[in-house]
């Protein structure tokens, strides 16, 4: 079958719908692996509706655009853990690889709408009020290397559940360590969480090559 028979049957729907049809909806209107592209515009058309609404609302006011500071490690440690939580809480209805029809042609996976649009929202702002140019290039070493660090211990980890049984004890042990010293509770936190990841991902490699803990871990 040609690609003008596939365009009319399937994608504009004016064929017989097929027995085994499993697609969201029908007519099709989707544009398969080209799905980034479709949220893409999605993404920059509601932009652009932004942008003129608020153009309309500032108009006669002063057009100076006020400087906003480069975010430190408290603004992202804060993002990380909104898009996570976002992230976590849609996912326990809309799992991974479940695809919603919007307007019955946008291609969208719930799971990763907290990520996409918080990125291209940042994306948005860096340009606006040039961020990329004057943010330091020692926090993003540091944010870099946490990235590929976490992620390669993941990777060696293999499976979460034996640091979800060595974490407990290993925090509880890690919270005496500051007790008395000063520290404010920020820093003490701080200390403890990063001192807990580092030790607890090796402590969970550790674990399962005991004999016989693969088998239940």
């Amino acid at each position: 079958m040609g690609a003008g028979p596939d365009f009319a049957d399937v994608y504009l729907g004016l064929g017989d719908r097929p027995a085994d049809w499993s697609g969201p909806s029908r007519p099709d209107l989707q544009f398969g692996h080209l799905w980034f592209i479709q949220n893409l515009l999605a993404y920059s058309l509601l932009y652009l509706l932004c942008r003129q609404a608020a153009r309309l609302l500032s108009r006669g006011r002063d057009g100076a655009r006020p400087a906003r500071p480069v975010p430190g490690h408290r603004a992202l440690i804060l993002l990380t853990l909104a898009v996570a939580a976002a992230t976590y809480v849609i996912r326990l209805r809309h799992p991974l690889d479940t695809w919603v029809p919007v307007l019955d042609f946008l291609q969208v996976e719930p799971a990763r709408v907290p990520q996409y649009a918080t990125f291209f929202t940042l994306g948005v702002l860096a340009g606006r009020y040039g961020w990329l140019e004057r943010f330091p290039a020692r926090t993003g070493w540091i944010w870099l290397a946490g990235g590929l660090g976490g992620s390669a211990l993941l990777y060696a980890v293999g499976s979460d559940a034996p640091c979800f049984i060595v974490h407990l004890p290993l925090v509880v042990v890690l919270q005496y360590a500051p007790a008395g010293r000063g520290l404010p509770a920020l820093a003490a936190w701080g200390l403890v969480s990063v001192v807990a990841v580092v030790t607890a991902f090796p402590l969970a490699a550790g674990l399962r090559r005991l004999p016989g803990a693969r088998r239940v871990l």
